[in-house]
């Protein structure tokens, strides 16, 4: 399909250019990049894509071409784009690639903000511009062949020759842009000339929160064909009241016929059964088909099913061209306000995904997005927004295979103008509208095809006016079976569906609740995975099962976008805004990841996975251990799970087995009894705790056979309690000067200073185990989410300059040994509001040590109303110390409001694999539910028990450290461990964006007591 040059420009651009003055015509149009007027020159109308079986085929255009960077498009000379330009002392670049991350041009990230004044459309003059020669040889015969080139992306517009000709003009970076170069190309040596800019008036359309990147980031390609050939197709598939029967609607449009054309369409199961053969001759370019057929097999995202369409084209009995098209038979609706696939309600397990590799930016491989589909699967997510442009058709290729329900979105977003006298600035401008509508269309008709897309998103963050009605009516038009997303449509208006972002969990439970706008709803952001968090998923699962209106949700967001760098010393750290001198920036607000940027999952995708858990288990113990089974899939039952469970008592394995639940239909429960027997006798202090873990047992899409889907836990009431005294044998030795007192029970010194009243060293024979401590904490390196209470925290109370003013010690002698009661004021300069705090240590004949902690809060007139980082203390230990053990829960960090992804067990770690290391450094690393710890260096044990379970975490760094690095491979290891003991910890929360921890899962101004107790042990007393 060829598309005609209009009259005006035809003269100019079907001319070689051969003199200079018109290619100054030429030049002169190079200001269509800031020409709302221009959207393209010659790009092709937008179409599906699809892949060739026969007769046609993709050559990639992908490698090494030359390229030359300028700082403007006025340096541009005419002579580069002709055949005989010599172009040898370019430099050589790779494509596809961002130039900025081979080293052109700056990188600069923002959020929101626009890099350069507002004034739509116009865009700075000063506009980098990348030139581009690439070189391809053709060895076949051209004649009676079309030859399209297609770019999948270029950001942000390009101006496109080939051999000494102009081909056209392009916009969106993120979308396909085709143009026929039928006729210009030829066989043998082919020049591709090209102008890239990074900034066009399209550019107020992609304010992405994302790097800046500009340049060829995506494949190109040659589409060769013969004079015959399928231009576009569009599959649709429609079922029956009863969703048992289904219609099979296809349209096929192609380039040309003649009187000989014909054509083949069958369709084929995943097993090459055949369900229809059909010929037709083709009479015109257009054809339409529809036929029923008999239950087919449904494609949801659980049952990824796909059938094979395949159309040949024929001239006479010839076979010239065979094109082959995955086919869904999946339906969309709403009814009663919900939102049904296939007839089934269905509640979205979702997140949210950019393009992005730490090492080549938003030009990412086909292995790339195939591993995050795996890895998605593999945690129990069941959809994806394409946050928020359209990805590679590959991608949704894959999603089609594996199964995952798509948000597809339009590469549009006009954020920077929230900051402006009027966010609906261009949104409302009817100017504008032809702009915002080609984004809509390229998005429909290339994605069109794929069963995965459920929902067509016009965009993100840039309000609402009459443009985004515009896109809703076209898109609409377009295609009627699917339904609308844009979560700007504030009052859905013209959407399908109501949308929110970071809603708080009061303001979901009144969506929920809501008889007035009963659209279905889904949050098409939450849970903020910046850094340390999002705390609280599990209470955002809670309130979407509890209401049929709201459909689920997509945490923002999949991967951290650190970009890879290696310091002076040869440590990994991952760059963020600010890094390279770019301002105005956003920080590290772009490290909010599931995965790292490396793409190693942190410790929220774990946590993730367990609250999207297609099916849930709970326990009845009173009588016969039974394990209740709900089935929370939509459409499958159990038979492909099979349950593994395992009793452990103090952390040793006593019994197990393993059972199916067959049958079990989505929605169903069934309670299991499983062949457990209390042990006679039940040993003293000893817990017992019952595993039941849900496994792969028949390999499903994307699930290997024993792969865990999930896992409960629950303890068992057997236990009992016995107390354990320290040996009552043995003598304490005391020596007390003016300011320290020393005791020495057998083998162990334990050191206080008198005026300070803190523990100054404890040691077992020669080995100091513990230099200093325990001294009071309420500060916890601030995490991400912190972001919006900590000037308060320091600026307002102080926390982080909270000290310990010792006022009294003394000391006595007991039956059991030596008590020392030290107390404390614990406060903030200039606050009134402080603790009135004690520790009181007993040294047993043993040289066992306990400690009690404990505080009485002052603040009568409640003038502390924040929440405080934790309740804890610190010591500095050893270095030398390398080894962890504890019992509790496990193996990864939990916190009081993420911990959904653990179980208490017995754990060991090397100590420096006790840190969660985030790009950028914060809190991290705590263990919750903590029965006691032991730490080891050598053959000596520093044993912690706790009476009543508490928190711990242990590194070689403070928090000091972690709070002034600003990444990871600043921080310096101190020549001691930093063991934290807390009675509590503050949330995670998500409010880096979204809300602040639960009131439950704050620590306030209150009252605290705990203990813990202290031996030290050569490893051979074990």
């Amino acid at each position: 399909m060829r598309l005609t040059l209009s009259k005006s420009f035809s003269k100019i651009f079907t001319k070689r250019f051969t003199n200079k003055k018109n290619f100054r015509r030429v030049i002169m149009l190079l200001t269509d990049w800031k020409d709302l007027s221009v959207l393209e020159r010659n790009r092709l109308p937008s179409r599906s894509y699809f892949e060739y079986s026969f007769g046609s085929k993709i050559t990639s255009l992908n490698g090494t071409w030359k390229f030359l960077f300028l700082d403007s498009p006025k340096r541009i000379d005419p002579n580069s784009f002709l055949n005989s330009y010599d172009d040898t002392r370019w430099n050589d670049l790779k494509v596809p690639s961002s130039w900025q991350m081979e080293g052109y041009g700056k990188m600069h990230y923002t959020d929101l903000f626009y890099q350069f004044p507002i004034m739509p459309p116009n865009v700075p003059t000063s506009n980098p511009t990348g030139l581009y020669r690439s070189r391809f040889d053709l060895h076949e015969d051209l004649t009676d062949k079309h030859v399209v080139l297609r770019f999948h992306g270029v950001d942000s517009s390009f101006h496109l020759c080939i051999n000494d000709q102009f081909v056209g003009y392009s916009q969106g970076s993120r979308m396909a842009s085709e143009f026929d170069l039928s006729g210009l190309v030829r066989s043998g040596e082919n020049l591709l000339a090209m102008s890239v800019y990074q900034w066009c008036d399209g550019t107020y359309l992609e304010d992405q929160d994302m790097w800046w990147l500009s340049g060829i980031f995506r494949d190109v390609e040659l589409v060769i064909t013969p004079k015959i050939s399928i231009w576009d197709l569009k599959v649709t598939t429609e079922f029956d009241e009863k969703y048992e029967n289904a219609e099979l609607k296809l349209h096929l449009e192609l380039s040309e016929v003649s009187k000989n054309t014909n054509m083949r369409i069958t369709l084929d199961d995943a097993l090459k059964n055949r369900l229809f053969d059909e010929s037709s001759r083709l009479d015109s370019a257009e054809f339409t088909l529809s036929r029923w057929l008999t239950s087919p097999r449904k494609w949801s995202a659980e049952v990824p099913y796909l059938y094979e369409l395949t159309i040949g084209i024929y001239e006479g009995e010839r076979l010239i061209e065979r094109v082959s098209e995955k086919v869904g038979f999946r339906e969309i609706e709403i009814k009663a306000g919900r939102i049904l696939i296939n007839g089934r309600p269905v509640l979205f397990k979702g997140v949210n995904r950019h393009d992005f590799h730490c090492e080549t930016g938003r030009t990412v491989s086909y292995e790339d997005m195939k591993d995050d589909i795996l890895l998605m699967k593999a945690h129990n997510i069941n959809a994806v927004r394409t946050a928020h442009y359209p990805n590679m058709p590959s991608f949704y290729q894959l999603c089609d295979e594996y199964g995952l329900y798509v948000i597809d979105e339009a590469d549009l977003e006009c954020h920077g103008f929230e900051l402006t006298s009027s966010y609906k600035w261009i949104t409302d401008d009817i100017t504008w509208q032809t702009a915002f509508i080609d984004r809509a269309v390229r998005l429909v008709e290339r994605d069109k095809n794929r069963p995965c897309v459920v929902m067509w998103s016009m965009g993100n963050e840039s309000d609402f006016g009459c443009n985004f009605i515009a896109m809703a009516q076209k898109i609409k038009s377009l295609d009627p079976t699917r339904l609308l997303h844009y979560e700007g449509d504030f009052s859905a208006q013209v959407t399908d569906v109501y949308s929110t972002m970071y809603s708080n969990f009061e303001r979901l439970e009144e969506i929920g609740r809501d008889s007035v706008l009963t659209k279905p709803h889904i949050l098409c952001e939450y849970a903020h995975a910046m850094g340390n968090g999002p705390g609280g998923l599990t209470e955002y699962q809670n309130i979407f099962e509890k209401y049929d209106r709201l459909h689920g949700g997509f945490v923002w967001e999949w991967i951290d976008h650190g970009i890879k760098s290696v310091d002076e010393n040869g440590v990994t750290f991952y760059k963020y805004g600010g890094d390279y001198g770019d301002a105005p920036h956003n920080a590290n607000f772009n490290l909010d990841g599931l995965l790292f940027p490396n793409r190693t999952p942190s410790p929220s995708l774990g946590e993730l996975k367990k609250v999207y858990e297609p099916l849930k288990m709970n326990f009845t113990s009173s009588g016969p251990v039974m394990v209740n089974i709900q089935n929370n899939y939509d459409v499958i039952t159990l038979d492909h799970v099979l349950f593994k469970w395992e009793l452990k008592a103090n952390g040793l394995s006593i019994d197990s087995g393993e059972f199916f639940c067959l049958s079990l239909h989505p929605k169903e429960n069934r309670a299991i009894e499983l062949p457990i027997l209390r042990p006679d006798p039940v040993q003293a202090n000893v817990r017992y705790f019952l595993l039941v873990e849900a496994i792969v047992h028949e390999s499903v899409h994307g699930l290997q056979i024993g792969h865990r889907i999930t896992f409960e836990q629950t303890e068992l009431p057997w236990s009992v309690k016995q107390l354990v005294k320290p040996s009552c044998h043995g003598e304490i030795t005391i020596v007390e000067t003016l300011d320290s007192l020393s005791l020495t029970a057998d083998g162990k010194l334990i050191s206080f200073d008198k005026v300070t009243a803190l523990l100054t060293g404890y040691r077992l024979d020669t080995c100091e185990l513990i230099e200093k401590g325990p001294e009071l904490n309420f500060w916890r390196a601030p995490i991400d989410n912190d972001m919006y209470v900590i000037k308060d925290w320091k600026q307002k109370y102080h926390l982080d300059l909270m000290k310990n003013y010792p006022e009294d010690f003394s000391w006595q002698e007991n039956e059991d040994g030596v008590e020392v009661i030290t107390r404390f004021i614990c406060g903030a300069p200039n606050q009134e509001w402080y603790y009135r705090a004690s520790i009181t240590y007993q040294l047993f004949l043993d040289g066992t040590l306990s400690v009690r902690i404990t505080g009485i809060a002052h603040d009568p007139d409640r003038k502390m109303r924040e929440m405080l980082p934790r309740v804890g203390v610190h010591l500095n230990l050893q270095a030398d110390f390398s080894k962890v053990e504890w019992f509790g829960l496990g193996p990864g960090e939990t916190y009081c409001d993420s911990r959904r992804n653990a179980v208490m067990d017995h754990f060991e770690s090397p100590l420096d694999k006790m840190m969660t290391d985030y790009p950028y450094p914060q809190e991290n690393g705590n263990r919750s539910e903590v029965d006691w710890t032991s730490i080891k260096s050598g053959h000596v044990e520093l044993l912690l028990s706790y009476p009543q379970a508490l928190n711990f975490s242990i590194h070689r760094y403070t928090a000091e450290d972690f709070e002034q690095a600003r990444h990871c491979n600043e921080l310096k290891e101190q020549a001691f461990v930093r063991l934290n003991i807390d009675y509590k910890q503050n949330g995670l929360g998500s409010n880096s964006c979204g809300p602040m921890p639960r009131p439950e899962h704050q620590v306030k101004l209150s009252n605290f007591d705990f203990s813990f107790t202290i031996k030290a042990l050569s490893i051979s007393e074990e």
